[in-house]
C-alpha cells in the first residue's frame, strides 16, 4: 500500500504521541525538505516517456486471435520486435467504441480509425 499521511494525526493521540509521529514523519519520504512541508503522497519515479507504450513479445502472448482479426489497427510490431498501441485509441472508450463495431463488421478497422481521425480534428 502507498504511504500517505491523510488521517495520521486525528482522533485521540497524545500530545507527545502527535509530536513522535511528527518526529518520524519528517524524516519519512512524506517530508519534502524544500518547502518545509509533508505531502500527502511521496514523489514517485516514472517511466521515461520512452519506456510507456511498449508490449513486449513475449507479453503479447494470447492477443495473438486479436491481432490476426484487427492487423495492425490496435497493435503494431516495430522493427525490433516490441509491439505498441495505435495512438488513435486516445482512452479505453474508444477502444470499446472500435471492439464494439469490429464484431458486428459496420466498420472496418481503417474505417474506423479515418472516423476518430475526424473526429479529433473537429
Amino acid at each position: 500500500m502507498p504511504k500517505k499521511k491523510e488521517g495520521v494525526l486525528t482522533g485521540s493521540l497524545t500530545k507527545d504521541e502527535k509530536k513522535n509521529i511528527t518526529a518520524k514523519l519528517r524524516k519519512s519520504d512524506l517530508f519534502e525538505e524544500h518547502q518545509y512541508s509533508y505531502m500527502l503522497y511521496p514523489n514517485s519515479k516514472l517511466p521515461a516517456f520512452k519506456n510507456n507504450n511498449n508490449i513486449s513479445e513475449n507479453e503479447i502472448s494470447g492477443l495473438e486471435k486479436l491481432i490476426e482479426k484487427t492487423g495492425n489497427t490496435i497493435l503494431r510490431q516495430d522493427k525490433n520486435g516490441n509491439y505498441h498501441f495505435n495512438p488513435f485509441f486516445r482512452n479505453a472508450d474508444t477502444m470499446k467504441e472500435y471492439l464494439a463495431k469490429l464484431d458486428t463488421g459496420i466498420l472496418t478497422p481503417w474505417a474506423f480509425v479515418t472516423k476518430i481521425c475526424s473526429k479529433s480534428a473537429n
